[in-house]
């Protein structure tokens, strides 16, 4: 797979024949990059929705994209209600909302699903209240019968689980420092905006290979083929009980579909 630049407005010149995602944070400067943009090497765009925004122009400039988009709520416990001026948006393309795992975020998630629009989680280091909320969102993904969008990382971990395929928290999160780059303002090469300061060389060659070598927690975790020290940046003392229990709980309703299908298979009733 190759590289995917994410990168700024500014920048769209420079990377012409690389396959990009576009970040925008304002009608005016999707505007003056739009000569710029090579639609076939474009991934989506990633817009960033200004708080409290009330610029009607905006879904005509986001028009002019057929590239899937990326809705962006950076404070998503105040802002959600945004959400329904993009939501029309829906209908022509595939819509994403990315949601920062802070206070207040479930309601950003429920929201973005009734408006059939899939969700990214945008998560780093929760403590126990986010934790408590992260399990409550993955419970109403795993059982709300009216969600028909998918809410990441949960699907894909999911599905790995009920696949018995291989898959990682950094591929599934877009930061897989192989083919992930995200480029700063200042035109430096990182994973993504969580990993500031840190080359991506650094997670490929030294990162996960330091924390099995020191760190107990990781070695002895069930999850490590899924998660890979996800979690433990960038303060690696971080404890994962919550992390843990988020994964069981997702492996034991991958086990619980599967014995499910297997009883619906067999004509039995469950």
């Amino acid at each position: 797979m190759s590289v995917v630049y994410n990168i700024p407005a500014n920048q769209v010149a420079g990377y012409r024949e690389s396959r990009i995602i576009l970040r925008i944070h304002n009608s005016v400067e999707l505007q003056q990059c739009l000569p710029a943009i090579d639609q076939q090497n474009l991934a989506y765009v990633q817009w960033f929705i200004p708080s409290n925004s009330e610029d009607n122009e905006d879904n005509e400039v986001l028009q002019q994209i057929e590239a899937p988009l990326d809705l962006v709520l950076s404070n998503p416990g105040v802002d959600f209600p945004c959400l329904y001026d993009y939501a029309a948006l829906a209908d022509e393309r595939p819509l994403r909302v990315s949601i920062p795992v802070v206070p207040g975020f479930g309601k950003a998630v429920k929201l973005a699903v009734s408006l059939n629009c899939a969700v990214k989680l945008e998560v780093a280091q929760p403590d126990s209240a986010l934790m408590a909320e992260l399990a409550e969102i993955m419970r109403f993904y795993l059982y709300q019968a009216t969600v028909t969008q998918t809410i990441e990382f949960f699907h894909s971990l999911l599905g790995g689980f009920f696949r018995q395929e291989p898959i990682t928290l950094w591929e599934i999160q877009e930061e897989n420092p192989v083919y992930a780059r995200y480029v700063t303002e200042q035109e430096e090469e990182i994973i993504s905006s969580r990993f500031s300061g840190a080359s991506p060389e650094f997670f490929e060659d030294r990162f996960q290979e330091e924390l099995i070598a020191g760190q107990a927690e990781c070695c002895q975790c069930d999850f490590l083929a899924q998660c890979q020290g996800y979690f433990k940046w960038p303060d690696r003392n971080y404890r994962c009980d919550g992390v843990k229990t988020i994964f069981q709980m997702l492996r034991d309703a991958a086990l619980e579909l599967k014995n499910d299908l297997v009883t619906h298979d067999a004509g039995l009733e469950p």
